[in-house]
């Protein structure tokens, strides 16, 4: 059955009136409608902005379709005096209302990790919380930020790699001025304590987005056979069926805790050089992907509170490569020990959404608990 948390959940002392609360309500993504008096000219040169980073074979079209659309916005303000209704008053100065209690209790409001809900904690709080998650996770303090250092790394990678990336497409793998991935939390209010779920902005670290070039060369050069995958509900259901019913068919479930920290990114190099050597890969395009991955690998660092933190042997949270070569040492994971456990131990049916994991086993011959501690080995947990 599914659980349905409250839109507003207030972890503080601070008390909210009836049109605040309803206000909050409303969510995160709720749009006011107040408008400021220089609306249209902010609304103009936040397109003309947008509109440039379009191709510029699109750039006049476009300009000429919003400078249209910004006209006629301009011709009905004039012809009403008054552009903000009585409820976008009221809810502009309830907003405001809202700010400064936050800001007189030194509190914050976030997205919940799940049921679309807003939570309210002190600052204090907050960062304890992320700060919890960073001390139990192996993370190493960094005497200075490595961001110069990593991007010289970047660099040289891609000089070095003549095959894979070409010369025209030299410079789209560098970042330009980058700067030090950052983390947040968004608080896990299903869980007892309420955790965070760790979030890092990647976008302007230095291998940003070689770890984006990276994706691609591996969906060409290392194909995965997705045996065990899920593709959707569609895709289980038909699964599932195929599973045939009797006495005795238990459903148990699990998920990889902290996917991305628990991957061993020191054992990912050595199994795409399998791979590659298996698939008979080019040994020249080999060798550039290694050295690209090692590269977007060891750029595993994030700053809190003016603090650098790096993990040396996991995947970094955040990167756009991380998904993809979890993907590879877990399907490798999968085909190499997995399978023997799914064979021992006569397991019906072995299903993977990501970090979630169905399995469908009989009772009657296995015991899914014993299963459970060999599974361990593979940093799989139970839910």
């Amino acid at each position: 059955m599914k659980t349905f948390y409250p839109r507003v959940i207030n972890n503080t002392n601070i008390r909210f009136n009836v049109d605040e609360l309803s206000l909050l309500n409303k969510g995160l993504k709720y749009n006011l409608s107040y408008k400021n008096k220089n609306w249209i000219q902010t609304l103009a040169l936040e397109t003309e902005t947008a509109i440039t980073q379009l191709p510029q074979q699109e750039q006049e079209c476009v300009r000429a379709r919003a400078a249209h659309g910004i006209k006629q916005l301009y011709k009905q303000q004039s012809a009403n005096k008054q552009y903000n209704s009585n409820q976008a008053i009221k809810e502009y100065r309830t907003l405001n209302q809202i700010k400064e209690k936050l800001k007189s209790n030194k509190a914050i409001i976030t997205k919940a990790d799940k049921g679309n809900s807003t939570v309210i904690l002190y600052n204090k709080d907050y960062h304890d919380k992320v700060q919890d998650f960073i001390d139990n996770n192996n993370f190493t303090v960094l005497n200075k930020d490595p961001t110069t250092t990593f991007q010289n790394q970047v660099k040289a990678t891609i000089k070095d790699c003549q095959i894979t990336i070409t010369k025209d497409n030299k410079t789209k793998p560098t970042s330009m001025n980058p700067t030090a991935t950052n983390i947040r939390g968004l608080p896990k209010i299903h869980k007892a304590g309420y955790p965070i779920r760790p979030i890092i902005n990647w976008r302007g670290a230095p291998a940003y987005k070689l770890a984006k070039y990276l994706t691609k060369l591996i969906q060409l050069h290392i194909p995965l056979p997705n045996a065990f995958n899920i593709k959707n509900a569609v895709h289980l259901i038909d699964d599932l069926l195929e599973i045939p019913h009797k006495q005795g068919i238990r459903l148990v479930s699990f998920d990889i805790e902290n996917m991305y920290p628990n991957i061993p990114s020191n054992k990912l190099v050595h199994i795409i050089e399998r791979i590659s050597y298996e698939n008979q890969l080019d040994d020249r395009i080999s060798k550039e992907l290694i050295k690209i991955t090692r590269t977007v690998i060891e750029q595993n660092y994030f700053t809190f509170q003016n603090q650098n933190y790096s993990q040396k042997r996991d995947l970094a949270m955040g990167a756009p490569s991380s998904a993809m070569l979890s993907e590879v040492y877990l399907q490798n994971l999968e085909h190499t020990e997995i399978i023997k456990i799914i064979t021992q131990h006569n397991i019906l049916g072995y299903f993977r959404y990501v970090d979630d994991i169905l399995m469908i086993y009989d009772e009657n011959s296995t015991d899914i608990h014993e299963k459970n501690k060999k599974n361990r080995v593979a940093h799989h947990q139970p839910t």
